[in-house]
């Protein structure tokens, strides 16, 4: 039975007599790929995109491939600065659909996906959610230590979109900042679409959470999380789908790699 290495060396060979000339690639993380499946796939997904491309182009086989039609217009420099170090981090209120739409950029970017939440911090402790909650409202280690591995992670070697209330202030040198605004009213009936109930009280307990948001963000870090002008983009979300927030946050990163 052919090895993992030797089914790697088959599959350049192939690509090498399929594509002279025109292609080089990059061989990065392959031993998560087993499968010569796989390879073939993303070998024909590459064949997709000889029409386009110039020669001397590196596209790399592994990484996936973004479905949108105006990515393969950047140039190269900035197809290769979107896929490996860009970084987009997109705030918003609660309702504002942060996490939701942050993973679809970072899905369609091919980019790591970043969202540490306090359901994460509490199943590391072996905690239920509402016991890590009830810790946190009385000891301020819970949400800086949520907030510090948020931005460890963001600030690894690769690209990623970080998803969080704190984000664009807790990262400053992300490449791209993207601020999602909505009124209450917006954001309680989207809260009660996703989560069921009744809306005066989605109103209620939204505007409660608002405030108590606020009143921690200034005690911990002096962050007022109203002051958002600093923002490269600022979407109002009212009447946008989150395929039309994420396609603009595409947009505007597409323009900042070329």
């Amino acid at each position: 039975m052919l090895k993992t290495k030797q089914i790697g060396i088959i599959i350049e060979f192939v690509r090498k007599l399929r594509f002279p000339n025109k292609f080089y690639y990059e061989r990065r993380n392959f031993a998560t790929r087993r499968f010569i499946g796989e390879k073939l796939q993303d070998l024909q997904a590459n064949r997709r995109l000889a029409a386009d491309c110039q020669p001397g182009c590196r596209i790399s086989p592994i990484e996936p491939i973004p479905k949108v039609g105006w990515f393969r217009d950047v140039p190269l420099k900035g197809r290769r600065m979107m896929q490996k170090a860009l970084r987009i981090a997109v705030s918003g209120k609660s309702g504002c659909g942060n996490t939701t739409v942050s993973r679809m950029v970072a899905e369609k970017l091919g980019l790591r996906f970043i969202n540490f939440t306090f359901r994460s911090l509490a199943q590391e402790e072996n905690l239920e959610l509402n016991e890590a909650l009830a810790l946190a409202s009385k000891d301020d280690w819970w949400d800086r230590e949520v907030d510090r591995r948020q931005v460890s992670l963001a600030r690894e070697d690769s690209g990623c979109v970080v998803g969080s209330r704190l984000a664009i202030w807790m990262l400053p040198e992300a490449d791209l900042k993207v601020y999602l605004y909505a009124g209450l009213e917006t954001r309680a009936q989207r809260i009660v679409k996703r989560e069921g109930g009744v809306f005066e009280e989605a109103a209620a307990f939204t505007a409660e959470r608002d405030r108590q948001d606020k009143e921690r963000y200034l005690r911990l870090y002096g962050i007022d999380n109203d002051d958002y002008a600093f923002a490269d983009l600022v979407i109002d979300v009212t009447s946008l789908s989150p395929e039309g927030i994420a396609s603009r946050i595409i947009e505007r990163a597409a323009r900042g790699a070329q």
